[in-house]
């Protein structure tokens, strides 16, 4: 019984993020109709050829990921600590090791 829940909690999850990926390219449908096929990716942000299923596999594994470590960290972090940033721009633009 505990797997079968397991799984189906599972399956939901991957057809929620799946769901937000088909609404990022129906919204991106003007430039894949030109021939643009990088979508910006929900949860994290990040770009990927929507044409390729290696990199949108990749890149609804990644929010995936970014789902749940946000759901633990709120889980077993302290009260008083910010939700976890996983997108690009709430973690904010590349910085060098040596800048403050």
């Amino acid at each position: 019984m505990h797997d079968d829940l397991t799984q189906f909690c599972a399956d939901k999850f991957e057809k929620h993020v799946a769901e937000l990926f088909a609404e990022a390219e129906r919204q991106a449908r003007r430039e894949l109709a030109r021939g643009r096929t990088n979508v910006r990716a929900p949860i994290t942000g990040l770009w990927y050829d929507s044409w390729s299923d290696k990199q949108t596999e990749l890149a609804q594994r990644l929010a995936c990921a970014a789902l749940g470590a946000q759901k633990w960290f709120a889980a077993h972090a302290s009260e008083w600590a910010l939700p976890l940033p996983v997108s690009v721009d709430e973690l904010g633009p590349p910085r060098l090791p040596y800048e403050i």
